[in-house]
């Protein structure tokens, strides 16, 4: 079974895009679109790696992440941000809360399947 990616952006077409790229390179997709439908997606199905988008409506990418790392169980899944804001200090604080990669839009398909592989191997 392949591993499986878990999609969280409030932005339909970033997640068919991301969706579309990951699928490609022969991952499992499931998608979230905000911080609550993302937790309950890890509660029902899990799923391998997260990539986050930072600015949604219910809850940012810094709160999902701290979420995330505060569940023993999720405590260890690798979280990459995929986001439009690259500035320093977005970077310096996703680090802050434990992200594991930040990836900036718009990026490449290559971008993404390599961070996504660097960190489930």
């Amino acid at each position: 079974m392949p591993p499986k990616v878990l999609i969280v952006d409030d932005e339909p077409h970033m997640v068919r895009l991301a969706s579309y790229i990951l699928e490609k390179a022969g991952y499992e997709v499931c998608q979230a679109n905000g911080g609550h439908e993302a937790l309950a997606c890890l509660e029902a199905d899990g799923a391998d790696l997260v990539l986050c988008d930072i600015t949604m409506p219910d809850m940012d990418g810094f709160e999902i992440v701290r979420a995330i790392r505060a569940n023993p169980r999720w405590q260890h899944l690798p979280v990459i941000m995929l986001t439009a804001r690259g500035q320093e200090g977005d970077l310096a604080r996703a680090v802050e809360v434990g992200a594991d990669g930040y990836l900036t839009k718009p990026f490449s398909s290559s971008q993404v399947v390599s961070e996504v592989r660097r960190h489930l191997g």
